[in-house]
């Protein structure tokens, strides 16, 4: 019995004529082009993480900003729950709000529908920044791009069902999804 397994050079090529069978207009990317950008994005993620987590230390109580800056604060307990995390500043006490009773210097954060006291804060961290600006967001597939590509592969389907050979629904599934159609249970 011979050894029926590809060669690396052998599945590679394979691969690459399997991409270039497939029509240039998919509405999905091929597992191909997933793994390329997979490449290009895995770094940017890596060197991301890192930047976040040099941002995220966390920092002693004497050290956090008292003039009304939010910060990220951890606290000895919320609700009962063991070291919550919440979003605070810092008020110097008096009358906030006109009509409003005097509250006690501390520290604060919004509950939903007013500020409440945080409860004995550990720790804190500066938020973080803002995304960057300068990059633009990942391009979302475009309409018209998307309509093409359909009409392409219904342009195709017409072509062999009007062919002598007769498309079955599951061609016509697997041609317009690159899968059979699930069975329901």
């Amino acid at each position: 019995m011979t050894d029926q397994r590809l060669t690396p050079q052998e599945e590679q090529e394979l691969r690459q004529r399997w991409d270039a069978s497939l029509p240039q207009t998919l509405p999905y990317p091929t597992p191909t082009a997933i793994a390329r950008q997979a490449q290009e994005d895995v770094p940017k993620l890596l060197a991301e993480i890192d930047r976040l987590r040099g941002e995220s230390q966390r920092r002693d109580m004497s050290s956090a900003p008292k003039d009304g800056t939010e910060v990220v604060l951890w606290v000895k307990a919320r609700a009962g729950i063991p070291h919550c995390c919440l979003v605070g500043h810092y008020m110097r006490g008096g009358h906030c709000i006109e009509d409003h009773p005097a509250i006690d210097e501390g520290w604060y954060f919004w509950n939903g529908c007013m500020f409440d006291r945080a409860a004995e804060p550990i720790a804190w961290m500066p938020l973080p920044a803002a995304p960057d600006a300068t990059v633009p967001p990942r391009p979302q597939e475009d309409r018209e791009r998307r309509l093409q590509a359909w009409a392409g592969i219904a342009d195709e389907i017409a072509a062999e069902a009007s062919s002598s050979e007769q498309l079955t629904a599951d061609d016509m599934q697997v041609r317009i999804t690159g899968r059979p159609e699930e069975p329901q249970s």
